[in-house]
């Protein structure tokens, strides 16, 4: 199939894929509700580097499933909150800070729910509230 190859200046990546290329294009995560993250380390200065390191981390994967994000992730734990959906919780800066999201893997969607010290994240207020 000379000139279908991707990187080629007669085929794009978007032209491969309708040409029935097996070629697929990682889909990278898109973040929404990161300004909760900034409200946080608004509030909490010693936050905002651990914070903005996961927010570069998650927005270059291109997570598939639970088990992609854990190999990232090893210590990420998936809760079940009082609306009955899954959200995943996240130890950043050390085991200071937890940050819970919920995950959509078919779209790259990482929606952040909530931003909080271990303490707050150790009275467990937050699962009933989700």
């Amino acid at each position: 199939m000379a000139g279908h190859r991707l990187g080629t200046a007669q085929t794009s990546p978007e032209m491969a894929l309708t040409m029935g290329s097996p070629v697929s294009i990682l889909q990278t995560m898109r973040i929404i509700g990161q300004i909760a993250a900034e409200e946080f380390w608004a509030r909490r200065p010693e936050a905002r580097g651990p914070l903005r390191r996961w927010l570069d981390l998650v927005k270059a994967q291109g997570w598939r499933s639970p088990a992609d994000l854990r190999r990232t992730f090893p210590q990420a734990d998936l809760v079940k909150v009082a609306s009955g959906d899954m959200a995943t919780v996240f130890n950043i800066g050390g085991n200071k800070f937890r940050l819970v999201a919920r995950v959509d893997y078919g779209r790259g969607l990482m929606m952040i729910l909530r931003v909080m010290t271990h303490a707050e994240y150790s009275r467990g207020r937050w699962k009933d509230e989700l």
